[in-house]
């Protein structure tokens, strides 16, 4: 794996093959699994906590546009919300 710039160690790479790839127990996956299992979507493979979204991002895509629009909308508000506090307020006098 070191040899094709994936940093994994051994226990990584075995709970890989138990969990992911040979969810059999056989020891090793034929061709019918590997086509099944490896490609673009692997991660959809692997449970992720927090419910976080992982898809490619080297192309657009529906999902992340929208979870990056939901983020930067609220970071708008919070913003907004800091800066009204720190606002003066309006002198009627003049």
């Amino acid at each position: 794996m070191i040899k094709n710039k994936i940093n994994a160690s051994q226990g990584d790479i075995s709970l890989l093959m138990k969990h992911v790839l040979d969810t059999d127990g056989n020891g090793y996956i034929d061709f019918s699994t590997f086509k099944e299992k490896f490609g673009p979507n692997m991660s959809r493979l692997v449970s992720v906590p927090e419910n976080e979204l992982h898809v490619p991002n080297l192309c657009p895509n529906k999902e992340k546009l929208t979870e990056y629009g939901k983020r930067s909308q609220s970071l708008r508000s919070s913003v907004n919300v800091v800066r009204k506090g720190f606002q003066p307020e309006i002198d009627a006098s003049k």
